[in-house]
């Protein structure tokens, strides 16, 4: 494996990510049936997807291998009001298929943590489906754990 570089994602990245995203949202989609069948495909999602990558509150990083984006993670930090020590939140964190268990998430995961730790972050907090074995086991490697539940009624 070449060396895996981790950088601030740029407009010029887009289109590696939509397809990132679009294997994250697949990845998901099974564990939740209310999530749409192919919500990047619209035009709207695209559209927030590249203004989060330009945001200037929110860290968007890549993983680039050979000049190719082979994972990326976003966040911000939470609203500041509402914790005694900021907090971090990863919104999205994906790793392509053909690359995983090689480490990316964790050089991903490293990157982000010093950005929060730079804004004051005392915690980073994600969301994650509990079905989604191979991310939580990642997550818990890393030393998050399990500190809420999430409840949802079907109408």
């Amino acid at each position: 494996m070449s060396e895996i570089i981790i950088r601030k994602a740029k407009k010029s990245d887009f289109d590696s990510i939509l397809k990132l995203a679009k294997q994250l949202w697949d990845t998901e989609k099974v564990f939740f049936s209310n999530l749409k069948d192919d919500y990047f495909a619209d035009e709207q999602a695209k559209s927030l997807l590249l203004k989060n990558i330009l945001k200037r509150k929110n860290h968007f990083l890549v993983a680039e291998e050979n000049n190719k984006i082979i994972g990326y993670i976003y966040g911000y930090v939470s609203r500041a009001d509402l914790y005694k020590k900021k907090v971090g939140y990863i919104d999205q964190i994906v790793v392509d298929e053909e690359y995983r268990r090689q480490g990316i998430c964790n050089k991903l995961m490293d990157s982000f943590t010093k950005i929060m730790k730079k804004y004051g972050c005392g915690y980073i907090e994600l969301n994650a489906f509990k079905q989604n074995l191979p991310a939580v086991e990642c997550y818990k490697k890393y030393g998050f754990k399990e500190y809420s539940v999430f409840y949802m009624k079907e109408l």
